[in-house]
Formats: C-alpha cells, sequence, structure tokens
C-alpha cells in the first residue's frame, strides 16, 4: 500500500490537512515547515494541498505586515508549474475499495455500503475543521486587499478558494464534506446573490428531503434513509406480512383456546353441536375478515411510512392486531348464528367504526400521541408489547365467546389459514423488492446528492458557483 500513488498522495494531504486544521497564529515550528515541504512533493498537483501549503505560512505573518507581501508568498506558490489539477481528499477512492473489501464478507451490499461509510478506513477527517480555517484566512486577506484598493489580488484569493471547494465537491461523494464546502462556498459568494441563492437551495433541499425519509434501519447511526420511495416500496410488503403474520399467531391462540375448552366440554358430555352452524356463515365470515385485512395492511404500512410515527412500529403492529381482534369478534357475534337467523348490524357497525377509529389514530396521531406510544414501546420493550396484545386478543375473544366454543374454533382457524397463506405472499414479494432495494441503496448511499437532489444537481445548484470560479464540469 506504501507504494501506491494514490496512498502516497491520500498521507501527504492528510498531513498537511491535519496541520492546518491544528495552525495556530504565530511562529510555526521548524519541524512542521520541514514535513510540510516534503510532503506537498507527492502532492503538488492536487489544488487543495497545495493552497493549504501556500497559506499555513501566513499564520506566522506578522501583525504589521504588508497583505501585499502575504499575498504575494502565497501566489508565488499557487503560480508554480505545473499547474494543480483539480482538488482531491483521495477519501474517494478508500471508501469504493473499502466497500469492495466488505461486499466479500458482508452478504447485503446496503449494509457493505453503510458499513463502508461509517466504519474507519483510513478517511481524512480533519477538513471538517481545516476547510472552515483555510476560508477564514483566506477570506481576512482579501478583504484587507480590497480595502486596499487591490480587487484583482482579492479576487484571486476568493478564486483560488472557490476552485478548491468546488473541486472537493466534485472528488468527495461525502454528504458531510459537500454540505460543508457548499456552506463554505455560499460565505465567500460576496455580491453574486445568484451563486448565494443557488447553494441556499441545495442546502435547504437536501435537508428538506432528508427531514421527510425514514429512518434507516441497516446505518449502524440510524441516519435517514437515502431514496424514501425505494425504501416504502421494500418495506412496505414487509410490515404488512408482520401485522398479518402475528394477528395468524393470535388466531392460532384463540383456535388453541377454543380447541382445549370443545375438548373439556366432550370429556364432561356438554359438548353439542349447534344445529344452526352452518359453513357459509362462516365462510362469510372468513371472507370479510380477509378483506378487512388488506384494508388493515395498507392503512398500517402507510401510516408506518411518514415522520417519527414510523419508528413507533411495535406500537403500530399492535394495534393492528387489536383492530383484527375487535373485527373478528364482532363478524362472529353478528353473524345469523348468534342471533336467530338475523344479523347484528349494530354490533358489526360498532366494530367496524372502532377499527375505523384505531386506524384514524394510526394515519394521523398527533404528536403527544405519537410520542406516548413511542416511550410504551421503549419501556415495555417492541417484544414483550406484541406478546401482550396477543394474549389481549386470546383473552377478549374467548370470554366474549364462552358459549360458542365451536364457532370460534371455526372462524379463528379459518382466519388463520387466509392470514397464514397471505402472510407468505407478502413476504415472497417483499423478498424481490429487497433485492432490487440492495444495489439502489448501496450507491445511493456511496453518492446520496444524486438521490436526495436529483440526477440533475450540478446543473441546478452549481452551474452559477462554477460561472463564478471559472470552473468547467468535470
Amino acid at each position: 500500500m506504501a507504494a501506491d500513488p494514490v496512498a502516497l498522495k491520500h498521507d501527504a494531504a492528510d498531513k498537511l490537512i491535519s496541520a492546518m486544521a491544528k495552525v495556530e497564529p504565530g511562529p510555526l515550528p521548524a519541524e512542521l515547515k520541514n514535513e510540510a515541504t516534503y510532503l506537498i512533493r507527492s502532492d503538488f498537483d492536487n489544488l487543495l494541498s497545495r493552497l493549504t501549503y501556500a497559506t499555513l505560512p501566513d499564520f506566522e505573518a506578522a501583525a504589521d505586515r504588508s497583505c501585499h507581501d502575504r499575498f504575494n508568498k502565497i501566489r508565488r506558490l499557487m503560480d508554480a508549474l505545473p499547474q494543480a489539477q483539480g482538488a482531491r481528499l483521495y477519501n474517494e477512492e478508500y471508501t469504493r475499495a473499502w466497500f469492495e473489501v466488505l461486499k466479500k464478507h458482508i452478504r447485503r451490499a446496503d449494509v457493505a455500503a453503510s458499513a463502508a461509510v461509517t466504519l474507519n478506513h483510513y478517511q481524512i477527517v480533519d477538513h471538517f475543521a481545516a476547510l472552515p480555517k483555510l476560508q477564514r484566512r483566506l477570506s481576512d486577506l482579501s478583504a484587507q486587499l480590497r480595502a486596499q484598493g487591490n480587487a484583482a489580488n482579492a479576487d484571486a484569493c476568493i478564486l483560488w478558494l472557490g476552485q478548491a471547494l468546488l473541486g472537493v465537491i466534485d472528488s468527495e461523494k461525502d454528504a458531510g464534506t459537500r454540505l460543508l464546502c457548499v456552506e463554505l462556498l455560499g460565505k465567500i459568494a460576496g455580491p453574486d446573490r445568484q451563486v448565494a441563492t443557488d447553494l441556499a437551495s441545495l442546502r435547504e433541499a437536501y435537508h428538506a428531503g432528508a427531514s421527510a425519509a425514514p429512518m434507516d434501519p441497516t446505518h449502524p447511526s440510524r441516519p435517514p434513509v437515502v431514496g424514501t420511495e425505494e425504501f416504502r416500496r421494500v418495506w412496505t410488503p414487509f410490515i404488512a406480512a408482520a401485522a398479518v403474520f402475528l394477528t395468524s399467531i393470535g388466531a392460532l391462540i384463540v383456535l388453541g383456546v377454543a380447541v382445549s375448552a370443545l375438548a373439556a366440554r366432550a370429556i364432561a358430555g356438554k359438548n353439542k353441536i349447534p344445529a344452526q352452524v352452518r359453513g357459509p356463515t362462516m365462510l362469510r365470515s372468513a371472507g370479510l375478515g380477509a378483506a378487512f385485512a388488506a384494508l388493515m395492511a395498507v392503512v398500517c404500512v402507510r401510516a408506518m411510512s411518514y415522520g417519527p410515527y414510523s419508528m413507533a412500529w411495535a406500537a403500530l403492529l399492535s394495534l393492528a392486531i387489536i383492530a383484527w381482534g375487535v373485527l373478528t369478534v364482532a363478524l362472529t357475534m353478528s353473524s345469523d348464528v348468534m342471533s336467530g337467523g338475523k344479523p347484528r348490524v349494530v354490533q358489526l357497525v360498532v366494530a367496524a367504526l372502532a377499527m375505523v377509529g384505531l386506524w384514524s389514530l394510526a394515519a394521523s396521531a398527533p404528536a403527544p400521541i405519537a410520542i406516548a406510544l413511542r416511550r410504551i414501546g421503549l419501556a415495555t420493550g417492541n417484544f414483550t408489547l406484541i406478546l401482550a396484545t396477543i394474549g389481549l386478543l386470546a383473552l377478549s375473544s374467548s370470554v366474549l365467546m364462552l358459549k360458542n366454543w365451536r364457532l370460534l374454533a371455526r372462524t379463528a382457524a379459518l382466519i388463520w389459514m387466509t392470514t397464514t397463506f397471505s402472510a407468505l405472499g407478502l413476504l415472497q414479494y417483499h423478498r424481490i423488492q429487497d433485492r432490487r432495494w440492495m444495489d439502489h441503496a448501496a450507491q445511493a448511499r456511496l453518492d446520496e446528492f444524486p438521490t436526495r437532489l436529483g440526477p440533475n444537481w450540478e446543473d441546478k445548484y452549481l452551474k452559477s458557483a462554477r460561472a463564478a470560479y471559472d470552473i468547467p464540469r468535470p
């Protein structure tokens, strides 16, 4: 690795930028000067390294030293041949190489990409402190030159800085680095209002897109997901399958309770089959239940896709199970078996309204309710909350149907079969979408700007800045 030209350049840029991040006004140590002179030989064609090296000695300039002398010393290095070609941190090369290594050991490409941009891989990080310091130093020098009537040299300072920042935006894909450069470009925009407006619009568009995105479950720090619509397409069937599958578990528990009760009655000689129990009645109840299952899944996943409420997924799944329990009991109790041949319309309407109320709460919960549900999930634990809800479903169904165990058993069995097959189908659809998502998410995480701002983001937001600093698009 030491013989790799990129590694040598990366090492030189890293140490020069680290020196800029730590430098303070006053005499520079001789050791630092000698090391910087040695390092710049490996990366002299990098505009960022050259500008950093040229500006470092300016920090030891005496307060009474002429700003023209300071500028001329920097210009001698900046105008030296060969000319600098672009500005780079070399982090992008290291991140891509690290990603290729991780892909060999991590099965999911999206997880590998998240790890590649998160885990340490010798990337340069001191530029977050060095670039603002470099901008302030050159901006102050430019202001002094302009105050003394030397506008051309003042513009040259801003030109070097603008070209370096735009070069970093072009060569580095890290969103944090790019946003920092955009912010610094906005500070040196000066009287050019179009440049300042476009750069401010870029930052606003990026933050708006990130704020509207759900949490990324594959990233160690859980940042906003990159590609909101693609994310919802893959997670919607997964959450729907989870809700329906958990409901099938609840139905299975109810079935077990009902069968146990029937067995106990048979042993006691009290188990008589009611003549009114008919297959069509049960099929009608199961059909209505399947229809409401689809509605429940759609509303559930849409409610879970937006804002902070998407974090309370366990509470929403619990609401799904409760709604299913209310519906199951209502369908059973409103059948003609329970009412001498006439459906209990009032009971069915009340149950339907109760379920609609639950989903209205889930879809548009006020912030206090959303926060309260989130706290419940954190306090009880998601697994405990879901198990408690399933148990509540089984208990309430059994209590309400004490005298109709056979009817309850048939209803629970049909709903269990319906929901199990529905969950398996949704899970297969999720797996298909997940394969597409992995490739998209991996590339989007490695280069966020095109996904958050659109494929033509450079022409839309940086065109005026490139014109102002006379730097062509690479």
